[in-house]
């Protein structure tokens, strides 16, 4: 059975919000980071919100890594969408936890970009396997895109610091 790997930045308030001000794009170890997750991965694992946020950024995008998650197999979780979706996409057939479980027999290595209720779906149905988050030394002070509503018990696998002073976390879930 495949792996799902959630991947999100955060500000150290743990808000997702007006990353403008806070992600620095340029850090040449999240760049490493996060080439090596995408090219070790065989598919995309998104809801809707990033799914069209991300669509809109990348498909217009033809540098080698754009092209590399532009090509990859996206899987979108919506109760809202209809298909067909544009970007390589197709919506999830039923619900999160029956639908994802067919995937992960599928695809070695899935990664899930943001968290939100997605990722607190897969959590609640023992679907992810790890939790990567870029916890960046800025506090947004409140916003809308907070990383979690509900409570969830990680056990810490590895903590490093990146140029820019973020640290980056890697998680494992433990099953609500």
């Amino acid at each position: 059975m495949g792996r799902i790997i959630a991947a999100v930045d955060v500000s150290l308030d743990g808000y997702y919000d007006r990353m403008d001000e806070w992600f620095d794009a340029e850090d040449e170890t999240r760049t490493r980071i996060s080439d090596e997750l995408i090219h070790g991965a065989e598919a995309v694992l998104i809801g809707r919100r990033t799914y069209e946020q991300l669509s809109a950024f990348w498909s217009p995008r033809t540098d080698e890594f754009s092209e590399r998650v532009n090509a990859m197999p996206k899987y979108v979780a919506s109760r809202t969408l209809t298909g067909p979706l544009a970007w390589n996409a197709t919506l999830l057939d039923g619900p999160v936890g029956s639908a994802v479980p067919a995937l992960k027999d599928r695809h070695h290595l899935i990664v899930s970009w943001g968290f939100g209720e997605l990722g607190e779906t897969l959590v609640d149905h023992g679907l992810l396997d790890e939790l990567r988050v870029g916890i960046h030394p800025f506090i947004c002070g409140g916003g809308q895109n907070k990383l979690a509503s509900s409570s969830i018990r990680l056990h810490t696998l590895q903590v490093s610091t990146l140029n820019t002073g973020a640290i980056m976390a890697t998680y494992r879930p433990e099953k609500a």
